[in-house]
């Protein structure tokens, strides 16, 4: 987002930029695109982008790059508009944007990040410790069934440990049963690591922690090369 100010301190034609005729719909589309890009929550757009000066009110400058041909010879045109209103044409010679990616996937201009290949298993690792959290909770925080005018209420509520529920019978309060955990757990954690080590390369030889490989009797040369095996995928993605 700019403004006509700074479009008039970034070089552009004061008299074209005075002459902008821009309707508040174009700043709205500006902060969507700029939340969606920048990942950043969408302004309030009454009150930080529209301040009825025009002067400070936010534009949305686009810089287009279009390939022509004039008169038989082919040309790269720089043109930038805001809202569809031109504002400068500049002929050049390249498009001066590179672009790259960890993962590349093949026929497309934009490939993977980290994030995208690893949200699936942070999802999956997020749901399995809340499971392993409220079923401790459970465990810690029995639920009661109890028989209605055969318990003090007051000292059912009361969950301190040790404290004394009284009843007038010995069945009167009774535990509530739950599930425990289901068997295989740990290895649902040890799956998301294990997992997510081989898609991104980050993995505990390549940091130093595996104690299968930094032990007395491997030798420097067996660590060194599981070492740098470790950091392939790593180097992969920096090269990208």
């Amino acid at each position: 987002p700019s403004d006509l100010h700074e479009l008039k301190v970034m070089g552009f034609d004061p008299d074209i930029v005075d002459a902008l005729a821009v309707t508040s719909s174009d700043i709205e589309a500006g902060v969507i695109a700029n939340s969606r890009v920048n990942n950043l929550s969408p302004l309030n757009v009454s009150d930080t982008i529209m301040t009825g000066d025009n002067e400070t009110d936010k534009l949305w400058l686009h810089e287009n790059y279009i390939k022509t041909s004039v008169l038989g010879r082919d040309e790269l045109l720089q043109v930038f508009t805001v809202q569809n209103q031109i504002i400068d044409v500049n002929i050049v010679n390249e498009v001066p944007f590179s672009t790259f990616t960890p993962f590349p996937i093949p026929g497309s201009l934009w490939g993977e990040s980290v994030y995208d290949v690893t949200k699936d298993l942070q999802d999956l690792g997020t749901s399995a410790l809340r499971l392993v959290i409220d079923n401790g909770i459970n465990a810690n925080f029995r639920r009661y069934v109890a028989v209605k005018g055969a318990y003090d209420r007051q000292s059912l509520m009361n969950n301190r440990p040790g404290s004394v529920i009284e009843a007038q019978s010995i069945d009167a309060v009774q535990p509530f049963p739950h599930h425990p955990l289901p068997q295989g757990i740990d290895l649902l954690f040890n799956y998301v690591d294990q997992e997510k080590e081989s898609r991104t390369g980050v993995n505990k030889a390549g940091q130093g922690l595996d104690p299968a490989v930094f032990k007395n009797d491997n030798s420097t040369a067996t660590v060194q090369m599981v070492m740098t095996a470790a950091l392939n995928r790593v180097r992969m993605v920096a090269r990208n």
